[in-house]
Formats: structure tokens, sequence, C-alpha cells
């Protein structure tokens, strides 16, 4: 199993952002992603939520993510390649 990081931001303190990861498909739940948070004092301040948007024909997916700290947060998405 390797992984690819996909996505590296920086999220502002108090901010939201919509990181949009590309096609999914709901039958085989692929491809799989997973985030990162640093650093670790702020990683419990940052909720995320992985979001499906469309149907099961025709489906998305994305990450909602929201920095409750008061510091800046790095935030890498991996996709992970079975």
């Amino acid at each position: 199993m390797s992984e690819e990081i996909i996505h590296d931001i920086k999220l502002a303190p108090g901010k939201k952002t919509r990181i949009p990861l590309g096609d999914y498909d709901v039958e085989s739940m692929r491809p799989r992603f997973k985030i990162r948070i640093s650093p670790l004092h702020v990683k419990d301040l940052v909720e995320y939520e992985e979001v499906l948007i469309g149907d099961r024909s025709n489906c998305q997916v994305a990450y909602d993510v929201h920095n409750k700290s008061s510091m800046l947060a790095f935030i890498e998405i991996v996709k992970i390649n079975d």
C-alpha cells in the first residue's frame, strides 16, 4: 500500500475551507483518503468531515475543514493507493 500527498495547504485561524478531491466510486468506496494536521497542539482544534457530493452514478468527494484554533494549521490530504 502506498500513499500520495495530493493537497498541502495552510489554513489560517478561524477559517473554513472545502478541499475537492475528485471522483469517488460509492460501490467500492475508492479512492480512499486520509487527512494529516499539524502541529500536534493545533490538531485537536481542527474539525474536518469527508463529504460526498452528487449521487451514486456521479459522485465527488471533498473534505470540509474548519480551523478553530488561534494558530495556523498545516493540512495534508493523502490518497491511499491499494
